[in-house]
C-alpha cells in the first residue's frame, strides 16, 4: 500500500486549495462559505486509509508568513467546518453540522479511503460585538494520531472515561449485541439479537426479533433459480432495521455489488439471500460490523479485539476510529487500560500500567482462549441524574414507588447499565421465579406506560431469579429511554419468586443523563 497523501483542491478537484482568505466580516453575520475538498491519493486507489482524521484551524494576517492558534479566529473557535458530500469507491457517507474548530477543538472525520475525497464547507462565524480584520485561514488535518492534548483541567474536575455519545448530533455508535443468525431448520428468515446504539446522540434499542428477507431484489424483481442479491442490514434513527437490497444477479454475487449503509447508518450485517429461500451461517457476514465505545468485540486465542471509541484520557482527546488488539496472558486476569497516549496497556495486577491510565476490561482467559469478561467501562456523558425507587418492606406484587424527574428538559436514560436493580436478600424458602421489575412514564398527565415495551415477547425487565447467587441485575434493555421534561415515573414490583417468603426490600436506580 502507499502511504496517505493528503491534499487540499477547489471544488474543480483540481485547483490547490490551501489558504483560505476571508474579508469584510460582520459581527454577528456568518461570513459566505468556502468549498474545498480534501482529497487522499488523488488517482491512486491503492493508498492507505487515511483513519481518525480530525480538522482544526490556524490563521494569520495577510502577508504575514507563520500561522497560529492563539489569535481570536482560532483561539476562540470563530472558524467553522461542516462536512457535505463525499466521492469515489469505498468511502463511507458522512454529514456534519457547522462546528467551531481552532485551538484544541476539530472535527472528526470518517477514514477516507484511497482515490476519494470528503466535500467541505468552511466559513467564519464573528459573534455580535467583536472586532474583526481581513485574515487567513488555514485547515488543518491530522490523520492517524489518536491521541490529541486539550486544555488542561479535565482529568482534575473529573472528566475522565469512555464518551457515551448522548445528546451529541455528531455522534452514532453500536453498543452491544445484533448477532444475526439463521433457522433452525434453515428458511428465508433471520434472528436478529438484542441491539443497543446510538443514532446522532440519541440512545436507540431493537429487541431479539426474526426478519424475513423476501425473494425480491431492489427492484422489487423476484428472484428465479441461480440467482441471489445482498441485503445489507443496517441501524438509524428508526426503531426498526434497514434493509438496502441490491439488483439481483447470477449466484453467489461479488461482494463488490452490495449496498451502501444509507448516509448516517450504521452497519450491523449482510446477508447474500439465495433463490433456494434457505439461509444458512455462511450466508451472513458480520467481520465489518463494529461496536464502538472501546466494546470487547471477540477474541482469537489469547489476542482480543476491542472497537473503536472516543475517550478523554489524562487532558487527552482520545479517538480511534479503528478496531485495537490487546494480547492478553494465559491463565490469567487481564486488564486492558487506554493509556494517555492513545495506546492500550494490559496488566494482570489491578496496578494501572502508567499514571491516570482509564480502565476498559477484565478479560479472564485459561491456557488458550477468554472465557469470560466483565465490563469496567468509565462513561463520560452529559450531567448525571440518578433516579430512585425503594421498597422497604416485605415483596409484594403490584407494589409501586413514585419519583418526578426535575428538570425542564429532557433527560436519557443511559444506554447501557442505565437501569439497576437488586434485592436487601433473597427472602427464605423460595422455590421457583423472580423477581420482576418495571418503570413507567407519565408524560405531561397521560397514563402511565412502560418503558420495556416489548416485554410480552422480549422481556428485557430487571429481574432477579430466586436463586441468584448475585441478587443485582444490571442487563436491563429499555426500549424508551427519552424521559421529557417534568414527566412522572413509577417503579412497579411485576413479580416475586413463587414459595415461601418474599425478599425483604429493593431499590431501582435509573441513570439519566442530561445533555
Amino acid at each position: 500500500m502507499t502511504a496517505v497523501t493528503l491534499t487540499w483542491l477547489q471544488s474543480d478537484d483540481a485547483t490547490p486549495a490551501g489558504t483560505l482568505s476571508f474579508t469584510s466580516l460582520i459581527p454577528g453575520t456568518p461570513s459566505a462559505a468556502q468549498t474545498v475538498h480534501l482529497w487522499n491519493g488523488q488517482g491512486d486507489a491503492t493508498v492507505e486509509d487515511a483513519t481518525e482524521l480530525l480538522l482544526t484551524a490556524l490563521q494569520r494576517d495577510p502577508g504575514e508568513t507563520d500561522w497560529e492558534q492563539d489569535g481570536s479566529l482560532a483561539a476562540l473557535r470563530w472558524v467553522e467546518i461542516r462536512a457535505v458530500g463525499q466521492a469515489g469507491t469505498g468511502i463511507s457517507a458522512q454529514t456534519t453540522p457547522w462546528t467551531p474548530v481552532g485551538r484544541n477543538r476539530y472535527l472528526s472525520l470518517m477514514a477516507i479511503p484511497g482515490d476519494c475525497t470528503r466535500y467541505l464547507e468552511v466559513r467564519v462565524n464573528v459573534p455580535a460585538g467583536a472586532g474583526t480584520q481581513d485574515l487567513e485561514v488555514l485547515i488543518r488535518p491530522y490523520y492517524a494520531e489518536p491521541a490529541q492534548p486539550i486544555e488542561s483541567g479535565h482529568y482534575e474536575s473529573g472528566a475522565n472515561g469512555v464518551r457515551n455519545g448522548i445528546g451529541d448530533t455528531t455522534f452514532s455508535a453500536l453498543l452491544s449485541g445484533g448477532a444475526i443468525t439463521p433457522n433452525a431448520p434453515a428458511d428465508d428468515k433471520v434472528d436478529i439479537a438484542d441491539l443497543i446504539w446510538i443514532h446522532e446522540g440519541v440512545p436507540k434499542a431493537k429487541l431479539l426479533h426474526e426478519l424475513t428477507i423476501s425473494n425480491l431484489d431492489k427492484n422489487a424483481a423476484a428472484l428465479v433459480a441461480g440467482e441471489a442479491y445482498w441485503n445489507t442490514l443496517s441501524a438509524g434513527s428508526g426503531a426498526t432495521i434497514t434493509e438496502t437490497k441490491s439488483a439481483k444477479g447470477t449466484a453467489p454475487l461479488a461482494t463488490s455489488l452490495r449496498e451502501a449503509v444509507p448516509d448516517g447508518e450504521l452497519l450491523v450485517g449482510y446477508v447474500h439471500r439465495d433463490f433456494d429461500a434457505a439461509i444458512a451461517a455462511g450466508d451472513i457476514y458480520q467481520e465489518d460490523k463494529l461496536l464502538g465505545c472501546y466494546a470487547y468485540q471477540s477474541a482469537s486465542g489469547l489476542v482480543a479485539t476491542l472497537g473503536p471509541g472516543h475517550a478523554i484520557v489524562d487532558n487527552t482527546l482520545i479517538r480511534h476510529d479503528r478496531t485495537q488488539t490487546a494480547t492478553l496472558t494465559a491463565a490469567s486476569t487481564n486488564r486492558i487500560w487506554l493509556l494517555p497516549s492513545g495506546g492500550l496497556g494490559i496488566t494482570t495486577t489491578a496496578a494501572a500500567p502508567t499514571d491516570r491510565a482509564l480502565l476498559l476490561w477484565e478479560l479472564v482467559t485459561d491456557g488458550s482462549t477468554v472465557t469470560s469478561s466483565v465490563d469496567r467501562r468509565l462513561w463520560l456523558g452529559p450531567r448525571l441524574v440518578p433516579i430512585s425507587f425503594r421498597w422497604g418492606a416485605t415483596l409484594a406484587a403490584t407494589q409501586k414507588q413514585h419519583a418526578i424527574w426535575p428538570e425542564p428538559r429532557s433527560g436519557w436514560i443511559r444506554a447501557l447499565g442505565g437501569v439497576v436493580f437488586g434485592l436487601d436478600d433473597q427472602g427464605s424458602g423460595t422455590a421457583s421465579g423472580a423477581t420482576t421489575a418495571d418503570l413507567e412514564l407519565s408524560n405531561a398527565g397521560a397514563a402511565f406506560a412502560t418503558v420495556f415495551t416489548s416485554q410480552g415477547t422480549a422481556d428485557r425487565r430487571p429481574s432477579i431469579a430466586y436463586n441468584a447467587s448475585d441478587p443485582t441485575d444490571r442487563d436491563a434493555v429499555p426500549e424508551v429511554y427519552e424521559i421529557p421534561a417534568f414527566a412522572r415515573l413509577r417503579g412497579e414490583i411485576d413479580a416475586i419468586p413463587g414459595g415461601g417468603t418474599a425478599p425483604t426490600g429493593a431499590k431501582m436506580m435509573v441513570l439519566v443523563e442530561v445533555p
